[in-house]
């Protein structure tokens, strides 16, 4: 989640890069002209609009902080100087889109067991292998469920329930694994300036 507020809850998907390489994403970009890294679909909304997460040990300008050193971009001038600076995936993605609640609505949604809620980390959201990240961190939730319940007991008749969703969760596994932080005096993600057209299937 990258703003999380009264007024409602953006985030973005982090495991989901696409056939659409950075080069095509920013094409008037010279220094960006040979960039194969891809650039990851965000989320059903605004699906061509575009925004990046920028890690950076100084804030950067016009730029919302997130997390740790991780930082939202939405304008077109830290974007294009992000891309011409070259800067690698390990530091530097692209999301075309993102998703997006109603106030109180992911909270209900939460509620009715459709998500599991993690401290969000830098090295999460720069995950190397995004591919596998969702089925690694459900595994790793699995693990700390089991491990409350062994401590205390009367906890037992939670798996039992859970084990029903995960069975139906596995089969069909959520493209977005939510990453909780909260923050505040963040504007909304606007929708950027560059634009460019979605590959067929993401």
């Amino acid at each position: 989640l990258i703003h999380y507020a009264d007024d409602g809850v953006v985030g973005v998907i982090l495991n989901q890069p696409t056939k659409m390489p950075l080069s095509e994403v920013f094409p008037g970009k010279t220094k960006g002209k040979n960039r194969a890294d891809p650039a990851y679909r965000g989320g059903p909304v605004e699906e061509t609009g575009v925004l990046a997460l920028l890690r950076s040990a100084a804030a950067p300008e016009e730029a919302a902080n997130v997390l740790e050193d991780v930082y939202a971009a939405t304008g077109e001038r830290l974007l294009s100087e992000s891309v011409s600076a070259e800067k690698g995936p390990e530091v530097f993605r692209v999301y075309l889109g993102y998703c997006g609640w109603a106030p109180d609505q992911l909270e209900m949604e939460i509620e009715a067991g459709a998500w599991r809620v993690i401290d969000g980390t830098a090295d999460l959201v720069f995950d190397r292998e995004p591919a596998t990240l969702w089925r690694r961190l459900f595994q790793k939730i699995n693990l700390r469920m089991a491990h409350r319940e062994a401590l205390n007991p009367a906890l037992r008749f939670v798996p039992a329930y859970l084990g029903r969703f995960e069975t139906e969760i596995e089969k069909n596994p959520p493209a977005v694994l939510p990453v909780r932080q909260a923050f505040s005096g963040v504007r909304k993600v606007r929708r950027g300036d560059a634009e460019a057209g979605l590959p067929e299937r993401l």
